[in-house]
């Protein structure tokens, strides 16, 4: 495999998709309050399912979903996989991720299915970043794609990161999963083959440097290569709680959630206090340290692997670097131990 090797980093979309957004919030384009019925008026007819005997019905909603809603994912839009019962199979139906719509027809045929909560109360994970996506589209007149090029990948020099790949020369490039590692009967979305949805959630491709960029930008809070990408009081709101009193199911244990990535509260095996990260359905995972100045990435293309591979990697890493890591048996013959010995970055903007 290549060092430029170009793989599908799913829902590692979400945090850079999240930053574009917030440098709009900077430039007044977007407000985090703004009610989205502004930019998706669709919405305003939108109404939370409850259950009425064996059936749903429709409530009002008792607030507008807002940017700030999107950002944190207390929309109440879930994905079909996290909602159940009837709700899961509207959802399912609808098609959402269907390649053939834009943002704003997929937007438009959300605005007609019930929310799975009222707007604010409970943390789900859904296509609130897809929607913030067509939000991104409205608020700029531009597609997503010229909007994340011009916000974030193109001042940050992510040459190969897109919603798909234009030049003939990346083809080579692109990381394929094994047979066995498909997502069950669904492959992978083909990212030479253009398609009209630029799905904010899940649709980008990248590679280790593009995304350490990305990553280095964050960790510098916001600045990079002598560019300021955002504020360093923007970077502390997106890395930190967020949910305030809405509660949540769906994140891992001693973690909140901040704009786009998952926060940690409290000193674990995997990470310090304040270390945040996010993962791709393929495989991918990054994780930023700033107690430690460590940034993490992993890239692969394995749905089936990837659950076992990035825990026990983030719980070797952290290991590693307190000298109490010891392979284990199946892995082989241990590797000498200078291989895990720490090196200072030689990243040109390493802090």
């Amino acid at each position: 495999m290549p060092a430029d090797a170009i793989f599908r980093i799913n829902s590692m979309t979400k945090p850079i998709v999240t930053v574009a957004a917030l440098r709009l919030i900077e430039q007044n384009k977007l407000r985090l309050d703004n009610a989205v019925t502004k930019y998706l008026p669709g919405f305003a007819k939108a109404g939370v399912a409850v259950a009425s005997g064996k059936r749903l019905k429709t409530v009002p909603l008792r607030r507008p979903i807002t940017i700030r809603g999107l950002l944190r994912h207390t929309s109440g839009i879930p994905y079909a996989s996290t909602a159940s019962g009837e709700l899961q199979r509207f959802y399912a139906k609808a098609n959402l991720s269907d390649p053939n719509s834009t943002n704003k027809d997929a937007a438009a045929k959300l605005a007609k299915l019930p929310l799975i909560a009222q707007p604010e109360v409970f943390f789900f994970y859904g296509h609130s970043t897809d929607h913030l996506g067509a939000v991104i589209e409205i608020a700029t007149g531009m597609s997503l794609a010229a909007a994340v090029r011009g916000l974030v990948t193109g001042p940050l020099g992510m040459k190969d990161t897109a919603f798909f790949l234009t030049d003939p020369g990346q083809s080579a490039r692109i990381a394929e999963p094994m047979p066995q590692d498909q997502f069950g009967k669904n492959p992978m979305f083909d990212p030479r083959e253009p398609r009209k949805l630029e799905a904010a959630g899940n649709g980008m491709v990248s590679t280790l440097s593009d995304y350490a960029n990305f990553s280095q930008m964050l960790l510098n809070q916001g600045a990079f290569r002598g560019v300021r990408l955002l504020k360093k009081s923007t970077v502390k709101t997106m890395t930190s709680n967020q949910l305030g009193k809405a509660s949540s199911r769906f994140l891992p244990k001693g973690y909140d959630f901040g704009f786009g990535i998952a926060v940690r509260r409290s000193e674990g095996p995997d990470g310090s206090a304040g270390s945040y990260f996010w993962n791709g359905a393929g495989g991918t995972t990054f994780l930023i340290d700033p107690e430690k100045k460590l940034i993490l990435i992993y890239m692969m293309q394995s749905p089936r692997l990837r659950t076992n591979v990035r825990d026990y990697l983030r719980k070797a890493v952290y290991e590693a670097m307190e000298k109490k890591f010891r392979f284990p048996s199946s892995f082989g013959k241990p590797i000498r131990g200078a291989y895990w010995k720490a090196r200072p970055s030689k990243h040109p903007d390493a802090i």
